[in-house]
């Protein structure tokens, strides 16, 4: 069956599985990103986790998985959207291969190939927008069809205001993948969740394709910037202090503030406690219940005072981080 005749249905629909074949692996992304192809690397032992969630014109999946090597063929018309949440993949576009970490997700454009290798266990996110008007909304939106222009590596910064803005919607998104919301019944609510990925995925296109042509005009500060934005996602589970990221982007530490605060909102290290706490919820998401400790995970993202961590984190996702867990 055609992608897109799956994908006319409103209903919006859920799933959760555990799958130990290529041939189920493939079967259960059919709904949500058409015809996909993989091969294990070690087909005896092969095993996968899949949460899944179909709207009228996107889906999502959740995915946890041995060691693969995945294809999609460049006979289709959608958008998808690929971001590691643990570990890295390798994925070779039309002009080279290679590694997406947490911090820049590959966008897969209409009529390419994905061409993707997890070369150890792997948890991703993978979103895929059936829009064929996308150019319309982009025009409607940001006054600008441009943005859908291909970028050279097709891959997405997540460490931009507008990358981070992508990361929140997908957080929330893969939420309630994770509770199987029946709120998002209501057509409506599924509506609105849409056009919320769809208006941040255009944002952080717009943005990318900006940054793009200002680095090519020499504009040191925002590379800079990038600098230490990649040096904060690298370092999530790592004590970071000002003068050490300064010194990574060749700034003072004050020059460094202002420029977080211009480009961000927030100084640097509200902006590493921001990125941090995603990280702890893309974890709580997608662990094991019994194999997991709420404790153990946030200390490693540097949450110390698990009390506080608590208040935080339930002001932010409206849920305690053990009912996050738990579903």
């Amino acid at each position: 069956m055609h992608y897109q005749e799956l994908l006319m249905n409103s209903h919006i629909h859920t799933n959760k599985a555990s799958v130990a074949s290529a041939d189920e692996f493939e079967a259960s992304l059919t709904a949500v990103a058409g015809s996909i192809k993989i091969t294990p690397k070690y087909a005896g032992s092969f095993k996968a986790d899949i949460s899944t969630m179909r709207l009228q014109h996107i889906g999502l999946a959740l995915l946890d998985f041995n060691p693969l090597h995945t294809l999609i063929e460049p006979q289709h018309n959608f958008y998808c959207l690929t971001v590691p949440i643990v570990n890295s993949c390798h994925i070779k576009d039309a002009f080279s291969r290679r590694e997406y970490t947490r911090n820049t997700a590959h966008l897969l454009y209409p009529d390419r190939m994905l061409d993707s290798q997890h070369r150890e266990r792997c948890k991703l996110l993978g979103v895929t927008f059936m829009i064929g008007d996308l150019d319309d909304i982009a025009v409607k939106l940001l006054g600008n069809a441009n943005v859908l222009k291909p970028l050279n590596d097709c891959s997405l910064s997540l460490t931009t205001p507008a990358g981070t803005n992508l990361v929140h919607k997908l957080t929330h998104a893969c939420g309630v993948i994770n509770r199987n919301s029946k709120a998002l019944d209501s057509e409506l609510t599924g509506m609105e969740l849409e056009d919320d990925l769809v208006t941040a995925l255009l944002l952080a296109m717009e943005e990318s394709q900006y940054d793009t042509e200002q680095h090519i005009a020499g504009r040191t500060e925002k590379v800079r910037i990038a600098n230490a934005e990649d040096y904060l996602f690298s370092n999530l589970t790592n004590p970071v202090t000002r003068a050490e990221l300064a010194e990574v982007a060749g700034v003072s530490i004050r020059t460094l503030s202002r420029a977080f605060m211009r480009r961000h909102g927030v100084g640097p290290m509200k902006f590493l406690k921001q990125r941090r706490i995603e990280a702890v919820r893309m974890e709580l998401i997608n662990a094991q219940p019994e194999n997991a400790k709420i404790s153990d995970i946030a200390l490693r993202y540097g949450f110390t005072e698990l009390g506080k961590f608590s208040l935080l984190y339930k002001s932010l996702y409206n849920e305690k981080p053990s009912e996050t867990l738990k579903h």
